[in-house]
């Protein structure tokens, strides 16, 4: 008997496309005019990436088959206006997915078997793995590390030192995937959130709670924020915003910080 599926949606990283997945039928549309539209014609299970690539006007849509279809391909490169398929990958490509300036290579997360990590290196062009760059090669030489973010082929690493609280990822620090340059280590002496901005100047430290918020959808956030230069580690501004609200960045304006407080429908700017 099938699983029971439900609707789920993604958009691309600037949001000029959403793809939405209704019991496993998947439509693509253009936000900027939904009457350019597209119907995958394939059964899915769910959505697992989209993205959307401005310089070349490419979509690559990424699913996880039915247990029907468990060794079809995965990802799909269409023509962004035609929504003509150009070709077809067995590599999936998240949301979380980043480019590099040029946007001829993609990078995503993954992990083997081991649960060994590393970052993908998926070429644009020739839509297959180039490189592999284990977690291990990206910044200080810890195990305990994780990907925050990623833009213009720069990754935002946060890890701990094994003195320090293991709870803790209290350590940001600035990647640049070309020539694995580590930028200046950040550091923050408390629970946190980190974020990249889109132009890659700045890194932005928000505070974390241990309890949730009065929402309980989400940790509390007590509103006060830190901004540094991604490269020098300078700190460049501090912030004390309402409690219980959400850092945002969008792709469209790189240089802004939006800050969301659900509770109030508030957005700061």
């Amino acid at each position: 008997m099938d699983t029971v599926r439900f609707i789920d949606l993604d958009f691309d990283a600037c949001q000029n496309y959403v793809a939405i997945n209704n019991r496993g039928v998947l439509k693509i549309f253009n936000v900027n005019n939904t009457n350019q539209n597209f119907i995958f014609h394939r059964n899915i299970e769910s959505i697992f990436g989209l993205n959307y690539f401005k310089n070349s006007k490419k979509l690559i849509v990424s699913i996880v088959n039915n247990s029907n279809d468990e060794d079809g391909p995965v990802t799909f490169i269409y023509d962004a206006a035609t929504f003509h398929l150009l070709d077809s990958s067995s590599v999936s490509i998240s949301s979380n997915a980043f480019y590099n300036t040029n946007e001829t290579l993609i990078y995503d997360y993954s992990y083997d078997s081991l649960g060994n990590q590393s970052l993908i290196a998926f070429s644009t062009t020739n839509y297959n793995i180039v490189n592999i760059i284990p977690f291990s090669q990206l910044g200080n030489n810890s195990g305990k590390k994780l990907l925050y973010s990623g833009v213009r082929g720069k990754a935002l690493i946060g890890y701990k030192i094994d003195a320090e609280d293991a709870s803790i990822f209290a350590h940001y620090q600035m990647i640049d995937l070309n020539d694995l340059q580590a930028y200046q280590d950040i550091s923050v002496s408390y629970k946190s959130d980190a974020y990249l901005t889109k132009d890659a100047n700045y890194i932005i430290v928000e505070e974390e709670g241990y309890s949730i918020n009065s929402l309980g959808n989400e940790r509390y956030r007590p509103g006060h924020i830190k901004i540094y230069s991604s490269t020098t580690g300078n700190l460049k501004a501090s912030l004390t915003l309402p409690e219980d609200g959400k850092v945002y960045l969008f792709d469209n304006y790189p240089e802004k910080l939006f800050y969301y407080i659900e509770k109030n429908n508030q957005s700061i700017t």
